[in-house]
């Protein structure tokens, strides 16, 4: 199971959507790159819940394979993006 790695291209074409002020001009992509961080926040409880529920936990590759844009992503926009609205930081 990959992560879905969120394509700079569509967030490009969304940028003319931005602020008529301009005060966020990298907003669309920030939106778009947060759904990194949402799979990984969604995984790591997965992880946590998911004994109890009777399921299997991921491997540690597809956790790997997730949490590598959320790295990246936070490593671009800073820790607060990595928050559940992070985005909007």
């Amino acid at each position: 199971m990959a992560a879905a790695d969120v394509s700079g291209d569509l967030a490009a074409w969304l940028m003319p959507a931005r602020a008529p002020d301009g005060d966020t001009p990298d907003l669309a992509e920030r939106n778009l790159l947060h759904a990194n961080v949402v799979s990984w926040l969604d995984a790591a409880e997965y992880q946590e819940v998911a004994p109890q529920l009777g399921y299997e936990p991921l491997d540690p590759h597809e956790m790997s394979e997730i949490r590598g844009p959320r790295d990246e992503a936070v490593q671009t926009y800073g820790q607060e993006f990595g928050k559940p609205n992070g985005w909007a930081a």
